[in-house]
């Protein structure tokens, strides 16, 4: 079922509805886009806060345009469970000047061509999006209204007072001789805008309402309905206008309130999403998330965490996308339970909506119900239980791509693999290349090499005897024995644990103390923080731990500063430089012993003398 703004507040009883008598809710989102390169760009060796700072980004910048919620309500006399799907379209409005919600937000081209490309219409979601406003922005907006509320008439002399005669002689004629409903009165500046919503509430306050835009003031007539419910009044007016502007978040606040069961597929950048643009602005640190998530869907289930883990599920699982898995599962074994959509909810008849949300949101609950009813060997006859010890292994766990760590665990800490292995170098000149890392490390045998920034990477050691002998080889212009040993470039290196604990240290708030990570506190700032980041992103290939080359740089930590004046980068440049010669130099006169080396074997091969 389409829900669209002129038809939310119509179709709200009905969403309350489905969900008040659900046994669990699908939910996926649209998006403006996703972030592929840095600072977006996930690694294989994140941490799990990495890997969270990165979709909190995502989550920040980017658009949910569409959000698709399914519920699934047992029929114990047909015995199945009856789906309803609804598509609901969503868009920020900006609303009066006044509430300062003139949001910004990135597109990605990518993403609009591929919506483009499934039959999105943008049309739609600009004119008939719904709107949203989370908590936070609502407060800042009652404050706003608050201090309209509040504020003092302005004292009005000289040729103010001239402006405010000129002003009300213009509405007493308007008034008088007059059938228009609005006119529109010159205000050249905000001193002479508040002037004019001023003098008009005080002369005027039960037949008129004021409305500020840049060079104007909008006066219009309010009809008697308005008039006996206050309507005139400017607090009462805005107080409407941002409930109605609240919009979608209701939806939200309907299936947190229900605590009934969320499912998503792979849904760790939906869950952001939705807990940024209808619920609160995502907290700095993952373990605040967490908790935060927690209050607002206490049960979630993800099908690609479940598809990945479950033995009794995951080797009929050869691909892990939603539309494969839905392929899948409506084959043998995955018989029951049965799913039906209900008469009243028609176009999901076949896949041809995927990537639109609604649907999506119903493919994501049918795939659950019937991974599930595998596990659970369920024939048909029964809903399935959530009380059930075979739901308890994929409670709260998050699926992460392209990770070492199969989860992020929202009830607790995650599994963390070994990696030991893994060592990060670091504050080397930003002219080195990845042949450079490859030819300094070579005595290690097989490297994956993972560039996080300009100035360092993370190096990968396949071979176990070699690890314990890294740090002591290369931590130091020397080897294990002493011997002095030249490196090709100035570096540092450190073990994983080390970067670990030091990356933590450096981002805990002295005030905050330890859990309050350092990030940008404004909009404004983020975002100019990322477009710095972006800039001076390097366009490096890299290689990932398992060897393969990939295009583009790895994300790395916005947190460097990196910026210097004019004659400290004159300085490191021609530092640089000069590295550069001396190790081309060495590089020849290496190339030119072996050389001569060679010709002096020659010679004595060819006569049959030494020569001293």
């Amino acid at each position: 079922m389409e829900v669209l703004r002129n038809s939310f507040e119509a179709l709200l009883h009905n969403i309350q509805e489905a969900v008040q008598e659900a046994d669990f809710i699908a939910i996926d989102t649209e998006l403006s886009g996703i972030g592929t390169a840095r600072p977006y760009q996930i690694a294989f060796l994140d941490t799990v806060q990495e890997r969270y700072e990165k979709i909190r980004r995502s989550a920040q910048n980017f658009l949910v345009i569409q959000f698709g919620l399914c519920t699934f309500t047992w029929d114990s006399g047909r015995k199945v469970y009856v789906a309803k799907p609804f598509n609901c379209y969503v868009f920020p409005q900006s609303g009066s000047r006044t509430l300062g919600l003139d949001r910004q937000y990135s597109l990605q081209i990518g993403s609009l061509e591929f919506l483009r490309g499934n039959k999105f219409d943008f049309n739609k979601w600009i004119s008939q999006g719904i709107p949203f406003v989370n908590h936070d922005d609502e407060a800042e907006v009652r404050q706003k209204i608050g201090v309209v509320a509040q504020g003092n008439d302005i004292p009005i002399e000289g040729a103010n007072r001239e402006f405010t005669d000129s002003t009300i002689q213009a509405v007493q004629s308007w008034l008088q001789n007059s059938s228009e409903k609005t006119l529109e009165v010159a205000a050249p500046s905000s001193f002479h805008r508040r002037l004019i919503h001023q003098e008009i509430k005080k002369r005027y306050n039960s037949a008129l309402s004021t409305e500020g835009t840049a060079g104007y003031v909008t006066i219009r007539k309010l009809t008697n309905e308005e008039r006996k419910l206050g309507s005139n009044n400017r607090v009462a007016y805005f107080e409407n206008e941002l409930e109605q502007l609240i919009g979608f978040r209701k939806v939200i606040e309907v299936i947190s309130r229900s605590k009934k069961p969320v499912i998503g597929h792979n849904m760790m950048l939906d869950l952001c999403q939705t807990y940024e643009k209808f619920h609160r602005s995502l907290p700095e640190n993952v373990q605040d998330f967490k908790q935060g998530l927690r209050n607002l869907f206490p049960v979630i289930y993800d099908t690609k965490y479940i598809a990945h883990s479950e033995s009794d599920v995951q080797p009929f699982i050869m691909q892990s996308a939603l539309s494969d898995v839905l392929r899948r599962v409506s084959l043998k074994p995955f018989t029951y339970p049965t799913i039906a959509v209900h008469p009243d909810f028609t176009g999901y008849e076949d896949a041809d909506n995927f990537h639109e949300a609604g649907y999506d949101a119903y493919a994501t609950g049918v795939v659950f119900v019937k991974l599930m009813g595998q596990i659970v060997k369920n024939e048909g006859d029964r809903p399935l239980s959530f009380d059930s010890p075979a739901f308890q292994p994929a409670l709260n766990k998050l699926h992460i791509m392209r990770s070492d760590i199969p989860y992020v665990n929202i009830l607790g800490d995650e599994d963390i693999p070994d990696r030991s292995h893994v060592f990060k170098v670091y504050d080397f000149p930003s002219d080195v290349t990845l042949s450079d890392v490859q030819s300094e490390f070579k005595t290690l045998g097989s490297v994956g090499i993972n560039f996080i920034d300009d100035n360092s990477c993370f190096l990968t050691v396949r071979n176990g005897d070699m690890v314990k002998d890294v740090i002591p080889t290369f931590g130091e212009e020397g080897n294990a024995n002493g011997e002095a040993r030249q490196r090709m470039f100035s570096y540092r290196i450190e073990t994983f644990a080390d970067h670990a604990a030091r990356q933590i240290a450096q981002n805990v708030n002295e005030v905050g103390g330890i859990g309050a990570l350092r990030a940008p506190h404004s909009t404004a700032l983020r975002r100019q923080q990322h477009r710095d980041y972006t800039t001076r992103a390097a366009k490096r290939p890299r290689v990932d731990p398992e060897g393969e080359v990939a295009e583009g740089p790895t994300a790395g930590n916005p947190s460097h500063n990196y910026t210097r004046s004019r004659a400290e980068h004159s300085l490191a440049k021609e530092e640089r430089r000069k590295q550069r010669e001396e190790r081309k130099l060495k590089r020849i006169q290496r190339d030119k012993a072996v050389e001569a080396s060679a010709r002096l074997q020659a010679r004595q091969a060819s006569t049959g003398c030494t020569i001293q």
